[in-house]
């Protein structure tokens, strides 16, 4: 069953009347940049007039009710506010009808209307009120939209001009605070809302410099600190990239590579024991140091035993040690290690670059590199196929178990033995 609507053409805008309507429109006003595109909420080319009203009589009709769920709203439940910013909507629907398309003086004056209708009030009233409504629904971008369109048609209403530099303020826009605030001190210099929320945006503003000096401060940290790591990685023939594991400790500690007091580079160094779905996390691994020292430590001969190692197999002696090749591109600019490490912005030329490099790369075939207990860290990170993946990564398995005969056949045993030298 289908239902066809018959639409009065004598209530639709003729051409002319739209004309008039998009010639009213004000120019450019103080807070134009606050009004949102598409936020009026409304499509006033379809306002209709209800039989026996007028546009005028409407607005001002919807303007009350949504003042009526206002009230409402604050007594009983905020779920008023919604059905408010409605009734002001379809009166802003009506209110752009009647400046498009005036009804007749006379006519107006053959009607009931308990208080005279002046249109450009009546709008400022009916934007001012929806602030409100917005402002009550914590809607603060809309809440701003609506003072700077209210101030369109009464530059001086304080109440419109209250509300946006509240939204403001709310929305830690303390310029934009003060904009109001300043000119609404100049209607009313002893208005104390506008005095308080002057305060308030001073006290944001110099928030926000102390902040911005303190992520400054922050970057010229990183920046200097990230040079200093990829200076030490270049210095050793070490290759770097950026992490792919997502695990906190690969993110908090990538690029924390540094020297001790020996000038020994220490590294991070997470480990994964995959059968059991666990992991260790070492935070300074000496580049001289031997894989099985620091595997004797955590995984004596005799014990104790890890609470996860059911069959107390994962002793030293009985370890093998995997660490994927160059599962990530290599850093190949300083912008690059910036990019990763430092936090720096990345241009859009530069992001079209590395997801280019990291599509090539995933078509290269993957190696492992089966690490003796003897090696030092040092030989593999300077493997010339390795790549450090933010920090290393090892994967830890007992030697000649299904756990590892798995993993071999998983990568179809692309397997480069390093040993000791």
């Amino acid at each position: 069953m289908s239902v066809e609507l018959e639409i009065d053409e004598s209530k639709v805008w003729s051409p002319e009347e739209r004309q008039a309507y998009l010639d009213q429109i004000p120019e450019m006003s103080l807070f134009e940049d606050h009004i949102l595109e598409g936020d009026v909420m409304v499509d006033a080319m379809m306002a209709l007039v209800e039989e026996g009203e007028t546009a005028e009589t409407l607005a001002l009709k919807f303007k009350n009710k949504g003042n009526k769920m206002f009230a409402d709203g604050k007594k009983f439940n905020k779920n008023y506010y919604s059905y408010a910013l409605k009734e002001y909507s379809d009166a802003l629907a009506y209110g752009l009808k009647a400046l498009a398309s005036p009804t007749p003086a006379e006519e107006l004056a053959k009607m009931d209307i308990d208080e005279p209708i002046v249109m450009t009030t009546l709008m400022a009233t009916i934007l001012t009120n929806r602030a409100a409504a917005h402002l009550a629904l914590k809607n603060y971008g809309s809440c701003r939209s609506d003072a700077a369109r209210a101030l369109k048609y009464d530059p001086k209403n304080l109440k419109a001009i209250y509300r946006g530099a509240k939204a403001s303020s709310l929305l830690k826009k303390p310029e934009d605070t003060l904009r109001y605030c300043a000119v609404g001190l100049a209607i009313d210099p002893n208005n104390k809302e506008l005095l308080a929320l002057r305060v308030d945006g001073d006290r944001i503003l110099e928030e926000q410099r102390v902040q911005r000096e303190l992520d400054a401060f922050k970057a010229k940290k990183a920046h200097a600190m990230t040079d200093k790591f990829r200076k030490l990685c270049a210095l050793r023939g070490v290759r770097v990239g950026r992490g792919v594991l997502d695990d906190a400790r690969v993110k908090d500690f990538e690029g924390k590579a540094d020297l001790d007091e020996e000038g020994v580079m220490c590294w991070p160094v997470l480990l994964l024991y995959d059968e059991y779905g666990q992991s260790d996390f070492i935070q300074s691994f000496g580049e001289r140091d031997m894989f099985i020292e620091h595997l004797a430590n955590m995984f004596p001969e005799e014990g104790p035993f890890c609470f996860w190692d059911q069959r107390h197999d994962y002793v030293a002696s009985q370890l093998v040690v995997y660490a994927a090749a160059d599962v990530v591109p290599a850093f190949s600019t300083p912008e690059a290690w910036h990019v990763a490490l430092s936090g720096a912005k990345e241009s859009d030329a530069m992001e079209s670059a590395r997801l280019d490099a990291d599509e090539k790369h995933e078509y290269k075939p993957k190696v492992w590199l089966r690490v003796s207990p003897f090696c030092k860290l040092f030989q593999l990170l300077t493997h010339h196929q390795y790549v450090v993946p933010g920090i290393p990564v090892l994967n830890v398995m007992v030697r000649g178990s299904k756990q590892e005969a798995s993993f071999l056949e998983a990568i179809e045993h692309r397997v480069v033995n390093l040993e000791e030298r």
